[in-house]
């Protein structure tokens, strides 16, 4: 297969940034930092004090519903 263009990834990129708005407030900017800010699951704790579970979870709730609605390209 062919690389894709930066149309193409740009694309993409804008409907993964539109399906995390839809999240919930609090997963959606767990995402955010995870994803887009490259901040461990500690880091992200820690910033926002938040035990580590609670932040796993959230996150793992919120990469199974942007699966579902992006057809499992993550």
């Amino acid at each position: 297969m062919g690389e894709r263009s930066s149309a193409e990834q740009f694309a993409d990129q804008a409907r993964l940034r539109q399906r995390i708005n839809e999240l919930p407030a609090v997963q959606a900017r767990l995402v955010r930092m995870s994803y887009f800010e490259a901040k461990s699951h500690s880091e992200i704790a820690e910033a926002l004090g938040m035990p580590l579970g609670t932040v796993k979870s959230h996150l793992r709730r919120a990469f199974l519903q942007l699966q579902s609605k992006v057809g499992g390209a993550l």
